[in-house]
């Protein structure tokens, strides 16, 4: 004002003055100048630092979409975006890039001296004309030991994360959100103009500074009012979490002390009373966290919440005491239980496995290999034993060998302990010769639970206690072919093999009765050293009468497989079921629920098993209209007779395999309900009571399904490392064929990427694809949410192949959509035998409860 009226007055001395004066001003600014930086040039700083930010928020302006904020070139190849179900992996990418922008010191800074320039050049001209925002600070930064900045750097920062990607800043989506990132937009506009106006752009120039920034202080009041507003209602959320975690904390400590901290065991032991201290140690530090965000009234809060997790834990604790106590009291009742009802629960189990093949059978190979491995074991030189190592060379599994081997130590030992009798004088061998009447005693023992009633007059000399028998070996002679063996051992091992191979199988009498003679020989030809040739003619006829048994129960399921193929053998299960868990025919649905409450969970999974099943129905449903018939069913040999109908009929499940299971069926509840649990990493006990007898096909289920997975995870990381691979399904499907193999004997992840990375090298993958492999093969195993899609996929696959019949092209297509989703359509064989296993279970289930099934699934 002063410069002006200086030119307005006359030439002369006034003019000189102003001269003057504006060289003082030009001194002054070029002190100033020299001292501190421009406001131009902070703000130039500022748009530096934030350069890639700036650009993203004016891009969204100009085109409404948002633009990535990664580095300039051609993205990194990254997994599948998939893989990150539901997320987007793009988007997931720009978050992190933004979020370390924004937290990098020089924009920190930057931000900083501008937010300092700006609220000094308000403070100067707009002195008492800017609205009030201390409260709002205040609360926003309740621990400042000073009075906090108009325009604090990282909270307006913060305005560029809530603007571009709201979806990852808010945890919900409402009104407080959307108008938080309106009010984030109008700060951005007027933001982005007084900057023009600053650095004097042209569509800026005509416009006031003063007038901008008084603009940039509205837009900022109003954006601090809804931030401060979120940031409340996001600190009861944190402060509700603080909270729920002090309760695990506590309900822990219940858990494992007792509610009673006081009490004598918990003082005495050194581990519960670190476990007291650490808790409450970590109490004091949440109840101050939570002072601090929503004052004393989260103090209360806090409180209650930890007497209702403690009176929660002591009525857990009483009802555990009564649960404790029913399950003694139904342990004793299950011992307790008779031989008939033991009985009973093994016609159950035979019924069950005649329901899914009716050529099932207990298999006699191996005993009759038993039997002939006596004659070979007793020809072994007197030094040796039972067992060597070229016995076990046959065996591969855990259980035959342990057998083989624990029987080979019995007979051992028996033969041991009878030569150390018999090498004493004949005056001192009433040890050796109770030994032989024990082991006849049990002999004959065995021989009475497989001898029919007609001939129990035929038995007396099976029916003699072990004292009979020793008194009959002690007054017998010595046999003249071996006078170390009394011959009353020999008359009565031969009584008793003539009885237990009459018994037997005609078909396979007079081949071991040339086995025993064989015995017999080689026990009259050894002498002195009879002791093992004696063990083998008591193990013969051990095995005779188990062979019989064993011919027993196949001749009983022989008998029943008319009454199992068809209506009768459903409705005999379901009846054997209701007796096993206590139903009446007539059952209601609270009985059903009330008896089968594991079944009632496994259907009531809610909207996750429904989803499933809708997903896969509607898959289906998709590819059914072509209407394509099933392929022929194919008959099934029973084992039974030419004569007999079932033998000419197909067998009641192949005739169900290839059909489609309706919505809504048992059939149709039971594959989607099995699908479900195959995810699951074991086969979860206790099962449905629904599927109480199917446990070891459920477990052999679950093994196929898992390698079925891995086929799919190694399909993935190959097409990730030799893109070339993903047009061509019948070369990827060998390579998947040969990793399977070494699945299939158990290989490490090592021998796996081993072998994928030797796939990868000759498909035209990069150098060191072994080592890529491996590190991309962990990086799959690692990432939760990748492997739960890729299982979930697999799961709805095989539950599609089963509903929609095996075989049919129906099937197929709706299961080669969902492996297409995770790139494994070269698994489609491998899902079929999968469907077929799960098939199998899920319609002798379907069939067996269907009413009780949907009765349930209605309640």
């Amino acid at each position: 004002r002063k410069e002006s009226l200086l030119w307005a007055a006359p030439q002369g001395r006034p003019r000189r003055l102003a001269q003057c004066a504006a060289c003082q001003i030009q001194r002054a600014w070029r002190a100033f100048a020299g001292q501190h930086p421009t406001t131009r040039a902070v703000a130039g700083s500022f748009e530096e630092q934030a350069a890639a930010v700036l650009e993203a928020a004016k891009a969204l302006d100009a085109a409404g979409s948002r633009p990535p904020l990664g580095a300039e070139g051609p993205p990194p190849r990254a997994l599948p975006a998939w893989m990150h179900d539901p997320a987007d992996a793009q988007r997931a990418k720009d978050f992190e890039c933004l979020a370390a922008a924004l937290s990098g010191r020089g924009l920190l800074r930057a931000a900083a001296a501008l937010s300092e320039r700006l609220e000094r050049l308000l403070s100067a001209w707009c002195q008492g004309e800017a609205p009030e925002l201390g409260p709002l600070l205040a609360g926003l930064f309740p621990r400042a030991a000073r009075s906090v900045e108009r325009y604090p750097p990282r909270v307006f920062l913060s305005s560029f994360m809530v603007r571009l990607f709201p979806e990852v800043v808010f945890n919900s989506q409402g009104a407080a959100e959307a108008s938080l990132v309106r009010q984030a937009e109008r700060l951005h506009a007027s933001f982005f103009t007084l900057l023009d106006r600053v650095h004097g752009r042209e569509h800026a120039a005509g416009r006031r500074l003063l007038e901008l920034l008084r603009g940039f202080d509205q837009a900022w009041a109003s954006y601090l009012q809804d931030f401060a507003a979120w940031k409340t209602t996001d600190a009861q959320a944190l402060a509700a979490d603080l909270v729920d975690v002090a309760c695990q904390l506590h309900r822990s400590l219940y858990q494992r002390c007792g509610t009673d901290l006081e009490a004598p065991h918990v003082k005495a032991s050194h581990d519960f009373s670190a476990m007291v201290q650490q808790v409450a140690t970590d109490h004091k530090l949440i109840a101050e966290r939570v002072a601090r965000l929503v004052g004393p009234a989260g103090l209360e809060r806090l409180e209650a919440a930890l007497e209702r997790t403690k009176a929660e834990e002591e009525e857990r604790h009483a009802l555990r005491a009564r649960l404790e106590e029913e399950r003694r009291a139904a342990a004793e009742r299950a011992q307790a239980k008779s031989e008939a009802e033991i009985s009973e629960a093994r016609k159950d189990a035979m019924l069950w496995a005649l329901l899914y093949d009716g050529s099932c059978h207990f298999e006699t190979d191996d005993l009759l290999e038993d039997l002939e491995r006596c004659l070979g074991d007793s020809l072994k030189p007197v030094d040796g034993g039972a067992l060597a190592e070229e016995d076990l060379d046959d065996l591969d599994d855990l259980h035959g060998r342990v057998k083989l081997i624990m029987e080979a130590a019995f007979w051992d030992e028996m033969r041991d302990r009878l030569e150390a009798q018999q090498a004493q004088q004949e005056a001192q061998q009433s040890t050796r010769l109770e030994l032989l009447s024990g082991l006849l005693a049990e002999v004959g023992a065995d021989i009475l639970t497989v001898v029919p009633r007609k001939l129990k007059a035929r038995t007396g000399f099976c029916q003699l206690p072990a004292e009979g028998l020793a008194a009959m070996l002690r007054g017998s002679p010595p046999w003249h072919h071996n006078p170390r063996i009394p011959e009353e051992f020999i008359g009565h091992v031969r009584r008793c093999a003539d009885l237990v191979l009459f018994l037997g199988a005609p078909a396979r009498q007079a081949k071991l009765q040339r086995l025993f003679d064989a015995l017999v020989a080689r026990a009259a030809d050894s002498g002195e050293a009879c002791a093992w040739s004696v063990c083998m003619l008591v193990r013969f006829v051990f095995l005779a009468v188990r062979l019989v048994k064993v011919d027993t129960s196949n001749a009983h399921l022989k008998s029943a497989l008319p009454l199992v193929n068809g209506p009768s053998g459903l409705e005999t299960a379901r009846a054997h079921f209701r007796r096993r868990h206590g139903l009446s025919l007539d059952a209601e649905v609270a009985d059903l629920r009330a008896a089968l409450p594991v079944t009632v969970d496994w259907i009531g999974e809610g909207s996750a098993l429904s989803a499933a099943a809708e997903e896969v129905h509607a898959a289906v449903d998709e590819f059914s209209a072509g209407g394509s018939q099933p392929p022929p069913v194919p008959v099934m040999k029973t084992g039974l007779g030419d004569s007999e109908a079932s033998g000419r009929e197909a067998w009641w499940l192949e005739k169900h395999m290839a059909e489609r299971a309706p919505r809504g069926s048992g059939v149709a509840t039971a594959v989607v309900g099995i699908a479900e649990m195959l995810q699951q990493d074991t086969v979860v006990a206790p099962l449905p009571e629904v599927l109480d007898l199917d446990l070891g096909r459920l477990e052999r289920l679950h093994q196929a399904f898992q390698e079925v997975v891995m086929l799919a995870l190694c399909s993935v990381a190959l097409q990730q490392e030799c893109p070339g691979l993903r047009g061509r399904e019948g070369e990827l499907k060998d390579h998947l064929t040969r990793v399977g193999l070494l699945l299939s004997g158990g290989s490490h992840l090592l021998d796996l990427s081993a072998e994928l990375g030797a796939i990868a090298s000759a498909a035209g993958g990069e150098p060191r694809t072994e080592e890529a492999m491996h590190r991309l093969l962990s990086l799959l195993l690692t990432k939760q949410k990748a492997v739960e899609a890729l299982t979930r996929n697999a799961a709805r696959a095989v539950a599609a192949a089963a509903t929609a019949g095996l075989g049919s092209s129906c099937a197929r297509q709706a299961a080669r959509k969902f492996l297409t989703r995770i790139q494994s359509a070269a698994l489609l064989e491998k899902v079929e035998a999968v469907a077929r296993q799960l098939k199998t279970v899920a319609v002798v289930v379907g069939h067996v409860h269907g009413p009780t099934l949907q009765a349930l699934e209605r309640a």
